[in-house]
């Protein structure tokens, strides 16, 4: 239990290099998790808002904190670079693409605001 409230600590912690608003995203989420809230997150990265489900938001923390996301870019969307190869764009209404290195993209579909996430879809 202890080792696992560290992890979460340090998992809020280590946001703080993603987000702007990193604390009170991480009370957001602790929120809707706990079903105190509902809805999305609402992070600021560079200049701009996103708006993300939780599930979205959980795993780009996770991503970051494990060292997966090589690279971070925020303009008229953020920009993500997973393991210095796939591109993950994610634009600022929280829609998700996956954009693999020979180019084929893949769109994340999120059931609800919860944020479970169903199967990808290719883009054609």
């Amino acid at each position: 239990m202890i080792i696992s409230s560290i992890r979460k600590l340090y998992r809020i912690l280590v946001s703080r290099h993603l987000f702007r608003n990193w604390l009170s995203a991480g009370f957001r989420y602790f929120l809707v998790r706990r079903g105190l809230a509902k809805g999305f997150i609402t992070v600021r990265c560079g200049n701009s808002v996103y708006r993300l489900s939780p599930s979205l938001y959980l795993r780009i923390i996770d991503a970051y904190s494990n060292g997966y996301i090589t690279e971070v870019s925020c303009a008229n969307s953020m920009e993500l670079i997973l393991s210095s190869t796939i591109k993950l764009v994610i634009s600022k209404d929280g829609d998700a693409l996956f954009v693999m290195p020979d180019g084929i993209t893949i769109n994340l579909q999120l059931s609800n605001p919860k944020g479970t996430l169903l199967a990808g879809k290719p883009v054609s």
